[in-house]
């Protein structure tokens, strides 16, 4: 379930919040969002003139909203849903939920990770003032490896952790169009690692952004931050936007209450270009840099004494340069090439780590007939890497690359004019375990206009990294005894030895309208898991430099793990009145993953069993807003981090109240005064393995946002 709609009019003479309208429109328009382009290469009727770009004389243009539409014409647009084509937004055979730029404007929230504590089903745990881990439906909480993440199309999974470092993807969030989110395998249209879930962060056409928009945040965590877009025609099918963002955030606090260390400081810029050089053929071009410096309290292993927390910068600067080219043939046919070159450099306890990687795709859609809707393609991707080992992280070698790529195809075949057969396959090659495959079926039944009923069976591999193959990391060290060295706990890569992780997932699902102004999304889940990623300890061995002499205990990467999970996810929006929208959701996760072998642990954790929240958005006299949102998680576990004794960390329950104020000022000019975690001083959410135990405090900011 998502917003019901994607515009609201500026606050004026008159004014009419869009998004409040009631009826079978409004459930309709909620629908739609769910199956909103994952895609942005393939054209979609647009919202020009949202309250982030235009003033209000410009709301009335000849652009076509959704809500503006009939029912007939809303349930026939042609959307992009999870499968990468065009099809009917009465329904997705998925379990999709979409975060639009209405909800990002509203929730008071200031970075991408904590927008998705929307969603239902995905777990967000904060561990650092610009760290997070966020995981779905259960799994990989502590070392969230099986989420796939993008941004316009582009993966910004990291090789090295199997992860998403999230402070690498500051975006200003005005220029954010919405983020979808797919819970469950995405991997026969994304690939390996689209295991748990998709999250496509999908930023806003220049076309859609012409002028200023400044804004500017202060509080009792936020330092002082700034982000400027600026959107400009260069001529009549070509639109530019540039944007910047400053970014300092303040550190959390430690389970006493004292400051953390963690504070953090970014720099980012780039600059979008979208031309239509003629009828049939797109392009969308973008270029972005950052430089960030981000602080921690790390605690070493230390050979000769106590650990103790010690203050370390990381300096993380990369960028990116990305092409996407779309050539329509007919109504019917259309091919699309995207490629991307992506570069980070870190930094951190005097390592030094680089990663290039180069990407190509190539992907045709084609109507065949009136029963076959095919999408089909393939890809090519090399990452490369240089590395410079430190006291706890090396690499060996340390330097080399892997290589990935892929064939797919996906039909979507109709049986009859409401049921619909789809079925996918994925051949994909790494350089680790070779040739992989990821199938899926599904099939999708249009009930009645406005009621879809979807069940899906489908497979994904979460492939190793280079990081599990040749890295070692020291995690602690027992100290000596007259009778024995110190040991030094390990962890170590096993070349050659580690598998793909493998999922088999059946699903089912429900998304409708049950009332004039009630929509619903219900979905359920079973996921079994085998050949999960686990550590055996290997056999000991001595060890001289550094010095003194110690034994060193190796933790091997192994894949002697397996198990169930399986649950449910509802969502429920209700119009209750023209200016007042409530939102709740309920999700429930059970079942485990053990290891196969005793004598092996788990380096990942579990997420909470019972996750609930309830969302407000109301209008009020005076061209004010006020927004509430309560969530909930149960106690949860972030994984065996005390290797030596096989322990799990549990992080207790907790409720996170967040409110928000709005008030425009002018037409041009709002404020925004929002609080988060309002109902204690601090909380923890999840247990660092190398830095201080943080807790997410008590905040409150202030933001002023500019257009014109």
């Amino acid at each position: 379930m998502t917003s019901t709609s994607s515009k609201t009019v500026f606050p004026g003479r008159g004014w009419k919040p869009a998004h409040r309208r009631t009826g079978l429109a409004a459930t309709l328009a909620c629908a739609s969002a769910l199956v909103a382009p994952l895609d942005p290469s393939i054209a979609v009727p647009t919202t020009s003139g949202t309250p982030d770009t235009q003033a209000p004389s410009d709301q009335d243009g000849d652009t076509p909203q959704l809500l503006d539409l009939s029912l007939d014409q809303l349930m026939n647009i042609e959307v992009t849903s999870v499968s990468k084509r065009p099809e009917s937004l009465g329904g997705a055979a998925a379990a999709v939920y979409v975060i639009t730029q209405e909800d990002i404007r509203r929730s008071g929230m200031s970075s991408v990770p904590e927008l998705l504590r929307m969603v239902p089903g995905l777990q967000v745990a904060r561990f650092s003032a610009h760290d997070w881990a966020i995981g779905a439906r259960g799994y990989d909480v502590a070392f969230p490896g099986k989420m796939l993440v993008l941004v316009d199309g582009r993966s910004v999974y990291t090789p090295v952790l199997s992860a998403v470092l999230w402070d690498l993807h500051e975006l200003p969030l005005q220029d954010i169009e919405r983020i979808e989110v797919i819970r469950g395998p995405g991997a026969t249209i994304w690939g390996a690692n689209a295991v748990d879930g998709v999250i496509n962060i999908i930023t806003r056409n220049a076309r859609d952004t012409p002028g200023l928009v400044a804004s500017a945040s202060g509080g009792t965590s936020d330092d002082g931050t700034v982000a400027v877009s600026y959107g400009g025609k260069l001529s009549d099918s070509a639109f530019y936007r540039v944007y910047g963002k400053i970014l300092n955030r303040a550190a959390l606090r430690t389970s006493t209450g004292g400051d953390a260390g963690d504070s953090w400081r970014q720099t980012r810029g780039g600059v979008r270009l979208d031309w239509t050089p003629s009828a049939a053929d797109t392009l969308s071009m973008n270029a972005e840099y950052y430089d960030e410096r981000a602080n921690s309290l790390a605690l070493f292993p230390n050979l000769t004494g106590p650990i103790v927390a010690t203050p370390q910068v990381q300096i993380n600067r990369g960028g990116h340069l990305l092409a996407n080219w779309n050539h329509r043939f007919s109504p019917a046919s259309d091919l699309t090439a995207q490629g991307y070159y992506d570069k980070v450099h870190t930094q951190f306890i005097n390592a030094d780590v680089r990663f290039d990687t180069y990407d190509v795709e190539l992907r045709h859609h084609v109507v065949l007939g009136m029963r076959h809707d095919l999408v089909w393609g393939g890809g090519y991707r090399r990452i490369t890497y240089d590395s410079r080992a430190t006291q706890v992280i090396s690499v060996s070698p340390p330097s080399g690359g892997e290589t990935v790529y892929n064939l797919f195809t996906q039909d979507d075949f109709a049986l009859t004019g409401r049921l619909h057969l789809i079925a996918g396959l994925k051949l994909e090659h790494n350089s680790y375990t070779g040739w992989e495959n990821e199938p899926t079926l599904r099939l999708r039944w249009s009930i009645a206009p406005d009621h879809t009923v979807w069940a899906a069976v489908s497979k994904a591999v979460r492939t190793p990294s280079f990081g599990d193959e040749f890295a070692r990391a020291n995690l602690a060290v027992t100290p000596a005894s007259p009778t024995a060295p110190p040991a030094l706990i390990a962890v170590f890569g096993n070349p050659g030895a580690v598998d793909a992780e493998r999922l088999t997932s059946w699903q089912v699902g429900y998304r409708g309208a049950i009332e004039d102004n009630l929509a619903i999304d219900a979905s359920g889940f079973y996921n079994r898991y085998t050949k999960a990623q686990s550590v055996t300890t290997g056999t000991p061995f001595l060890e001289s430099s550094p010095p003194p002499t110690h034994l060193v205990v190796p933790l091997v990467y192994r894949n002697q793990a397996a198990g169930e999970l399986y649950g449910m996810e509802l969502a429920i929006r209700w119009q209750i009145l023209r200016t007042w929208q409530l939102f709740g959701a309920y999700s429930l996760n059970l079942g485990d993953i053990r290891p196969v072998d005793p004598s092996a642990a788990l380096l990942v954790g579990r997420g909470p069993h019972h996750g609930f929240q309830i969302r407000s958005q109301l209008d009020l006299p005076g061209r004010t807003e006020f927004d509430a949102a309560i969530y909930y998680a149960s106690e949860y576990q972030v994984g065996d981090f005390d290797l030596a004794n096989s322990a799990s960390t549990a992080i207790p329950a907790y409720v996170r109240l967040d409110l928000r104020f709005g008030w425009w000022a002018s037409d041009h000019l709002s404020f925004s005064l929002s609080g988060e975690n309002l109902l204690q001083s601090r909380h923890p959410e999840s247990s660092p393995t190398l830095s201080v135990q943080t807790e997410v405090p008590r905040t409150v900011n202030l933001t002023a946002t500019a257009r014109f």
